[in-house]
């Protein structure tokens, strides 16, 4: 069932509710991360029931979630596309959090990505409604991230090297995703990406509002900063990466979960060297072993 919501004055969320034929196991909510939206949860680029599906399968309940104002739906209309371009951080939490609340359930939070922040944001503001957080790949928060170096900044503009690819960062609108974040970011070296449908991939691709890309990289120290943290206390965190995921250095992995332990989190590691994810990139959900890591993601939420 696809819905909208307008939990804040800024823009709608839309997002697809999916349950089991019986009384779910646990709720889950699925959360893309930049440049796509919530059709990478769906269905894969080769055809396949994407994880939300599998997850369903396995008796779970499933909401996926496109963040404020980014999904088809508002793209159509001005008004909500214009709200877009504000973007920041920080309304997209303050509307996840609404969306959240207004669920009337507890839900298992799966983000991805440059959804990290978001992930961690949440718990720190509605921890009582989050019974765990699965980090895929997450981006982490300016607690923890390092501020890059500027190589050129203008008054329209800003660009930064990244890990895998170069940024230049428009301060107004959005950032289109270009051919080197599909094939240097997104795939990468990954040997489980079905590369012959890197174009149905690359359709499936979403403008990023550029003031979040701008905090994502933490340009200037603009990352989403979190705390208090007394919410993380015992709360059990999934960390994930997959090991041929040029963007996401493994130190970066370490660095944020030694930051959640620190903060009190029952943290569980899964060190991008596992068999399981040895040969994955960026985009996890859409590899070819998206059903067995699905599959093992259900197995850790079973056991909370």
């Amino acid at each position: 069932m696809d819905s909208i919501s307008r939990p804040d004055d800024v823009a709608p969320i839309s997002y697809t509710e999916l349950a089991p034929s019986g009384a779910p196991a646990r709720w889950i909510v699925l959360v893309h991360g930049g440049g796509v939206s919530k059709e990478c949860y769906l269905e894969t680029p080769d055809g396949r029931q994407g994880w939300a599906a599998r997850l369903v399968s396995l008796g779970y309940g499933v909401l996926v979630v496109d963040w404020l104002g980014l999904s088809y739906e508002a793209a159509q209309h001005v008004d909500d596309r214009a709200a877009s371009a504000r973007l920041d951080y920080e309304s997209v939490c303050r509307g996840m959090g609404v969306f959240l609340s207004g669920l009337g359930r507890n839900v298992v939070l799966v983000v991805h990505s440059m959804a990290g922040p978001i992930g961690f944001r949440l718990l720190e503001t509605h921890g009582d409604l989050i019974d765990g957080l699965v980090a895929v790949a997450p981006g982490p928060p300016g607690n923890v991230q390092a501020v890059p170096e500027i190589v050129r900044e203008s008054d329209q503009e800003v660009s930064i090297r990244g890990a895998a690819i170069d940024w230049t960062i428009p301060k107004m609108g959005f950032w289109e995703p270009t051919s080197a974040f599909v094939n240097d970011k997104a795939i990468g070296p990954s040997r489980r990406f079905p590369r012959e449908c890197i174009e149905v991939f690359r359709r499936t691709l979403r403008p990023i509002p550029a003031r979040m890309l701008y905090q994502r990289q933490n340009i200037g120290g603009s990352q989403m900063r979190i705390g208090p943290t007394d919410a993380f206390t015992n709360k059990p965190i999934l960390v994930f990466t997959g090991g041929a995921d040029t963007d996401h250095p493994s130190q970066l992995d370490q660095d944020i979960v030694a930051w959640l332990t620190d903060q009190g989190a029952a943290v569980t590691f899964w060190s991008s060297e596992l068999p399981v994810l040895a040969g994955n990139g960026h985009m996890l959900m859409v590899e070819d072993n998206s059903d067995e890591l699905a599959d093992e993601i259900a197995r850790w939420i079973t056991a909370l």
